[in-house]
């Protein structure tokens, strides 16, 4: 299976200095991992960079005998907790101390507002299938295209769309990608709360139509299935989206049900068989 290329993973060079990524967004974006490993890292390197200053006068602050004495001291007033055991004696000790609670507060201020932003954040929990699948409905092949709710939060006045990556030559002589949107028999919704599948038909007015893409040589790059809408829950607008390459499309098969109904009415949906798919009879 071929590698298809990742826009996320693009070498980006010569871009303009005010363009650049800069660390909130390279915070907001990654993980709470890395979001901790940066806050943790930047709050020991401070303390340990202001314990060094406090160590340039040794007399600055009373009863610091070691350059851990000034760690903990350096602790102490950025927090502004001031247990009274160490304090500054010194003129010295004193511009270091009240340069360090300015940033002390700086600091906490500034994590305050990126872990505000980073958890409030909606993220968007949409099950996208493992497989396109292509079969017969209601008398024409049909692309279709399975997502599913996994928080099962209301996403209101939701949005699909289907889009293909095509190779082609302009009259020109000039290779380019482009992209096609594929007609959905229903591309609106208002809302999603458990799974959809979204159709396209293969007819003479697709962009698929007459393409082979189990071919070597196809045109077919890829196909990117995309959702939006508004999250209930947080009051936000959430996206999600999803590629396939055209070795993710299967022929003649369908999706395996994973909806049932209790006897108390309400509904099971079994993301274990969410991916499964099966011959068409």
């Amino acid at each position: 299976m071929t590698q298809q290329p990742n826009a996320n993973n693009a070498i980006r060079r010569g871009v303009p200095r005010e363009h650049r990524r800069d660390w909130v967004f390279y915070l907001l974006d990654g993980g709470w991992l890395r979001f901790f490993s940066v806050l943790i890292g930047s709050y020991l390197v401070l303390n340990t960079l202001f314990a060094g200053l406090y160590r340039l006068r040794p007399d600055a602050i009373a009863n610091c005998r070691s350059l851990a004495d000034a760690f903990f001291f350096s602790v102490q007033t950025i927090s502004t907790i001031g247990y009274g055991n160490m304090h500054p004696t010194t003129r010295y000790g004193d511009i270091v101390m009240t340069i360090e609670a300015g940033t002390g507060l700086l600091f906490i201020a500034m994590l305050t507002g990126l872990m505000v932003a980073k958890a409030s954040r909606a993220k968007a929990s949409v099950v996208f299938s493992r497989y396109l699948v292509v079969g017969q409905r209601f008398g024409k092949p049909t692309l279709q295209c399975r997502l599913g709710n996994a928080k099962g939060n209301e996403v209101v006045d939701a949005r699909f769309g289907l889009a293909v990556l095509i190779d082609e030559i302009t009259p020109e002589g000039e290779k380019i990608r482009r992209i096609h949107d594929l007609k959905l028999k229903r591309s609106e919704s208002p809302f999603f709360m458990m799974t959809m599948v979204m159709m396209h038909d293969i007819d003479e007015s697709s962009p698929l139509w007459g393409l082979d893409w189990t071919q070597p040589d196809s045109p077919l790059a890829s196909i990117v299935a995309t959702v939006s809408g508004l999250d209930a829950t947080f009051g936000q607008q959430i996206h999600a989206r999803h590629f396939y390459s055209p070795e993710d499309i299967l022929m003649n098969k369908r999706y395996v049900d994973v909806i049932q109904t209790r006897p108390d009415g309400r509904f099971v949906i079994d993301y274990a068989n969410f991916h499964n798919v099966h011959n068409l009879t």
